[in-house]
């Protein structure tokens, strides 16, 4: 391998680790204050991933990247508001409040292809 490719290699690799450690270094951030403050969300990770959604839609619906960005903090801010009001009734255990995404995956009836056919 000639060191052009070597190099472009290296730069590839350290720039694909940044770009996707990142986002997970700032949910890790986080994750640590909320534990300071007595809480575990165990539902960080789903909140990153809709929070990417989200603003991905906005930042594609309306031309902005802003709007995006905006849609996205929306969007993380309001799964956050929902774990913290499940985890703050006195039914609900602090890890259990994590789990709000999840469950609510489960109550979602799942349709299948073969349903839809009929």
């Amino acid at each position: 391998m000639s060191s052009e490719v070597l190099l472009a290699f290296t730069a590839a690799i350290i720039g694909g680790a940044l770009r996707v450690g990142v986002p997970f270094l700032f949910v890790s951030l986080g994750e640590c204050l909320t534990e300071k403050a007595g809480r575990i969300n165990l539902g960080l990770e789903g909140v990153l991933v809709l929070s990417a959604m989200a603003g991905f839609g906005g930042a594609y619906l309306s031309g902005s990247p802003w709007i995006g960005a905006l849609v996205a903090a929306c969007a993380g801010a309001a799964v956050a508001v929902a774990v913290g009001i499940a985890a703050g009734g006195a039914a609900v255990g602090v890890v259990a409040g994590g789990l709000l995404g999840p469950l609510v995956g489960l109550a979602v009836p799942e349709r299948r292809v073969a349903d839809t056919a009929r």
